[in-house]
């Protein structure tokens, strides 16, 4: 891409997601969940039990409506990895959301760059920003969620209507797309 774009989006890879639009100058235009729908399944057959599921299809449609922006955005896609620690099913279920979303961002038009948490975090996370248990470990949803405040200001980062609490992913999202602006314009 020669020229700046107008818009980034950043979305937050993990099942509970998020995806986060803003404008050049950092204004929010859009904000959504990752779709969900539920995935039923046949206890004897497949040995599982009903559960929520990323509703693709729908993602798709989500992204397709960047065209509203010109097709001048660029997309940050959160560039996440395995963690000591985590279940090999967790491990090929997290793997498993990230190469579909690759997939429907490969086939559409725009422009798009993973981008690891430990980046995005160094860039966005000032000192003021850390959140921190008895131990001294930094708290990361809370770190991100001051760090969402201290960028945006008040602006409501819930996943619903209903929702009381901030919903990390898009708090996240909102974040991935902040580091694509001031990438672009540095």
């Amino acid at each position: 891409m020669d020229k700046k774009p107008r818009f980034y989006a950043g979305i937050d890879t993990g099942n509970n997601g998020g995806l986060y639009v803003i404008d050049s100058e950092g204004t929010p235009v859009l904000r959504s969940l990752i779709p969900k729908k539920k995935l039923y399944a046949h206890k004897k057959l497949s040995g599982m039990k009903n559960k929520m599921v990323v509703d693709y299809p729908a993602l798709r449609k989500v992204i397709d409506s960047f065209e509203e922006f010109s097709n001048d955005i660029v997309v940050g896609l959160e560039d996440v990895h395995s963690l000591y620690g985590m279940s090999a099913k967790s491990n090929f279920s997290f793997g498993l959301i990230k190469g579909v979303k690759m997939g429907i961002l490969e086939s559409s038009p725009y422009t798009y760059y993973l981008i690891t948490p430990k980046k995005w975090q160094a860039e966005i996370w000032q000192p003021q920003d850390y959140v921190r248990d008895d131990k001294g470990k930094n708290i990361t949803k809370e770190t991100a969620l001051k760090a969402a405040y201290r960028i945006y200001g008040d602006i409501d980062f819930t996943g619903s209507l209903r929702a009381r609490k901030p919903h990390d992913g898009i708090v996240d999202a909102a974040l991935i797309a902040e580091y694509c602006r001031r990438i672009y314009n540095n």
